[in-house]
């Protein structure tokens, strides 16, 4: 297997160390939302990159179950792509680990109306 990219050797290390089956008994999903622009986390994006912000429209939201915690990550994209794709254990290292109440506080951040669709 060859690691390209910048993040190359970070993924060898990981798979030396952790094990290339280190995320086999979690079960990553997918979420893709259209962007709310009333959300706390679109306008923190919004801020940090101003010349962008009107071409996102969906974001991309990884999640899972592992261990005692949540890996969690977000994307914001122009629109739906990579749909059948599935998740790498690179895509699933790059998450954050969050508790059950900051994952939610975190989806409420993107979207609170789509938050509370999908948490109840």
């Amino acid at each position: 297997h060859t690691y390209y990219g910048t993040q190359g050797i970070k993924n060898f290390l990981n798979d030396l160390v952790k094990g290339k089956n280190r995320y086999e008994v979690c079960n990553p999903k997918i979420l893709y939302w259209p962007v709310d622009n009333t959300g706390q986390a679109y306008s923190d994006y919004a801020r940090l990159f101003p010349k962008s912000e009107k071409l996102v429209t969906h974001t991309k939201i990884i999640y899972a179950k592992f261990e005692d915690k949540y890996l969690f990550g977000v994307h914001w994209q122009r629109d739906i792509k990579n749909n059948n794709q599935p998740i790498s254990r690179f895509q699933l290292d790059e998450c954050e680990r969050l508790s059950e109440s900051e994952l939610k506080d975190r989806l409420y951040q993107i979207s609170p109306v789509k938050a509370q669709e999908f948490l109840n």
